[in-house]
């Protein structure tokens, strides 16, 4: 089994041209770790080959601060307690079979002092409430780091 999966990583790693580290032995690295490479080099696109999906989150959405909907950006909130991902990223999610796209802050709020880690995605054309249901985000790929603004405006024009 051990023999087939690092035969596995070795193709994957070649097919699309990973630059992988010499100290970092093929043999001590699982798919997990492999995953978590890709995912720490920003390159969701290898990730979504290799686990024949999207990375995504899910979970029940909760009512927020409401901080969002004051200046026009209502949000949709998920725990998300990982340290895995932080900044914003481009999302895409499905919703009464229609698709919708955004961008998701994931991690904490540094501009409003936020001290819990969580999803907060804003979605293109979404006027749905959700609160209370079950909802899943593919995540595309980084739109950049996680930023502290001077002002809730400030982070409005961004």
């Amino acid at each position: 089994m051990v023999g087939k999966r690092l035969n596995y990583l070795n193709q994957f790693q070649k097919k699309l041209k990973l630059i992988i580290p010499n100290q970092i032995s093929f043999l001590s690295y699982d798919l997990i770790g492999l995953v978590y490479y890709l995912l720490i080099n920003n390159d969701f696109k290898s990730v979504e080959k290799l686990l024949c999906r999207n990375l995504s989150v899910s979970g029940n959405v909760f009512h927020g601060d409401k901080m969002g909907r004051t200046i026009d950006f209502p949000t949709i909130n998920i725990k998300y307690k990982s340290s895995l991902l932080n900044g914003v990223y481009e999302v895409t999610t499905l919703h009464k079979g229609k698709q919708y796209i955004g961008l998701a802050n994931i991690g904490l709020k540094p501009t409003v002092k936020g001290i819990n880690r969580q999803f907060e995605a804003y979605l293109l054309d979404f006027k749905e409430n959700v609160y209370g249901e079950y909802m899943k985000f593919d995540i595309l790929s980084k739109v950049r780091d996680t930023m502290k603004f001077k002002s809730l405006e400030d982070l409005q024009l961004q």
